[in-house]
């Protein structure tokens, strides 16, 4: 888990407990920033070999995806993690 493991924190959210903000520690953030540069890289190798219409299309369906997932969180009934066994 990356909270046991240092790179985040988790701070509960003042005016509804129900919700908890995750945030980078430092040491979080410097593998995230040493890291960062070489996914750019990557995801700009897997996107070159598209062209700008499948690039248009691909932003266009993960759009979509995200509006979907939106969605499906706002749905009543969703199964909630039980934090007294730490999620499972």
């Amino acid at each position: 888990m990356l909270a046991e493991k240092g790179l985040v924190t988790r701070v509960p959210r003042a005016h509804d407990r129900r919700y908890v903000e995750i945030r980078l520690t430092e040491r979080g953030q410097g593998i995230f920033e040493a890291l960062y540069p070489t996914v750019v890289d990557m995801n700009t190798r897997l996107l070159s070999g598209l062209s700008e219409a499948d690039r248009a299309t691909l932003d266009r369906l993960f759009a979509g995806l995200e509006q979907r997932a939106i969605a499906i969180m706002q749905e009543p009934g969703l199964p909630k993690a039980d934090r007294r066994r730490k999620g499972r």
